[in-house]
């Protein structure tokens, strides 16, 4: 929303004040604000565009509601100019709105117009209602095979590390695989010499193979099996290489 006044008295305001400002949302029992402009010349006075929240400028119900927007002097000898209170579907269907001053003419005359001049009702959306709208996620699955004293490595620690892949694999896979329609994972590997040449890698397919592509989790775990079984864990690894590559 942006907003901006025209036609200001010149009795009330002069031609070098400072003037900002506030727009309240005004209920039954209370009045509470949504937004201090910055300031602006008289010269000029257009405010910088600034977003409220739906909930804020009309509940959580829906309904319509009323603002008011008071225009303000910086200068305290002249403080409030004027205001308005109308209700927001009024107010964004009006070419420009009166506000007024009781001191000015007992409140019967305008002493200017204020006028929004940049409405965009945006709805965003959270996680949820993505999912309740039928969307569909494509995921991908990073291990870390790093193990930081490779040498001192014992059958029970082996046995423990695959274990907790599983759990953790089988915990994830089948609580998102209804948001993942052909079922398919990227699964990638880091943190290890990599067959045949056992060179350092920090981004491997995790079933050795060119593609990176499982079925179901119980691809993935067959695939993690394989690479658990032939790769050799670095004492070192860089999660950074996976990021970039995703990301491409």
């Amino acid at each position: 929303m942006q907003l901006e006044a025209k036609n200001l008295s010149t009795k009330l305001v002069s031609s070098n004040s400072n003037v900002y400002i506030e727009v309240y949302r005004v209920d039954e029992d209370q009045k509470r604000m949504l937004y201090r402009s910055e300031v602006a010349k008289q010269t000029k006075l257009t405010w910088r565009p600034f977003t409220v929240q739906s909930d804020d400028l009309y509940g959580t119900d829906g309904m319509d509601s009323h603002i008011e927007i008071v225009c303000i002097s910086e200068e305290d000898k002249e403080g409030v100019i004027g205001q308005a209170l109308v209700s927001m579907e009024v107010a964004k269907a009006m070419e420009a709105i009166p506000i007024f001053n009781e001191s000015y003419k007992q409140g019967r005359k305008p002493i200017g117009e204020v006028r929004i001049c940049r409405y965009q009702q945006l709805r965003v959306c959270s996680f949820l209602d993505y999912i309740r709208g039928g969307t569909s996620l494509k995921f991908a699955i990073a291990i870390d095979f790093f193990i930081r004293d490779p040498q001192n490595l014992t059958h029970n620690d082996y046995q423990q590390y695959s274990n907790d892949i599983e759990f953790v694999l089988r915990c994830l896979g089948e609580t998102l695989e209804p948001f993942n329609p052909n079922n398919s994972w990227l699964s990638y590997g880091f943190g290890a010499k990599i067959p045949p040449h056992y060179r350092d890698s920090n981004n491997f397919c995790l079933s050795l193979d060119v593609d990176a592509t499982c079925q179901g989790v119980n691809g993935v775990l067959n695939a993690f099996g394989k690479s658990h079984q032939h790769v050799h864990p670095l004492p070192g690894a860089k999660f950074s290489q996976i990021i970039y590559h995703l990301a491409k």
